[in-house]
């Protein structure tokens, strides 16, 4: 083995170790991107969502903040009513002339919303505005 060794040439050596590294380097980014959840929005991000009116991204968020063991804030509740309000005006448009039933349930969410967004309550308007819902 010893031979082997010697005959290795100083490029094959360089080449192993940096191999090397960069495969710990792998493990190591996967290993702390796993136990991080910082990935995911937190209050600040979704009060910015909020303001940009890009409600598309409080859609995959919001299961996060329900499911999670994370403390909801009054402020954090207001995001999620938005988010919810934005869910419901979707599929309210969606069934709006197509089965006005289902609409109806969708619609009383909408209400119910409204009622938790307090200060951000004015991107109700925005998002009637943006998929063309007229009350």
């Amino acid at each position: 083995m010893f031979n082997k060794l010697k005959k290795a040439s100083k490029i094959d050596i360089v080449l192993f170790l940096v191999s090397f590294v960069l495969i710990v380097n792998i493990f190591w980014t996967g290993i702390t991107y796993l136990n991080n959840d910082s990935y995911y929005l937190d209050e600040d991000d979704f009060v910015n969502a909020i303001m940009d009116e890009n409600y598309k991204v409080l859609l995959t968020q919001t299961d996060y903040h329900r499911v999670a063991d994370v403390e909801v804030t009054k402020r954090m509740n207001e995001c999620l009513a938005v988010a919810d309000y934005y869910k419901a005006a979707i599929f309210y448009q969606s069934y709006h002339d197509i089965n006005a039933e289902v609409a109806d349930n969708f619609y009383e969410i909408m209400i119910d919303s409204t009622k938790n967004t307090g200060a951000l309550s004015y991107s109700i308007e925005k998002i009637n505005q943006e998929l063309g819902i007229t009350e």
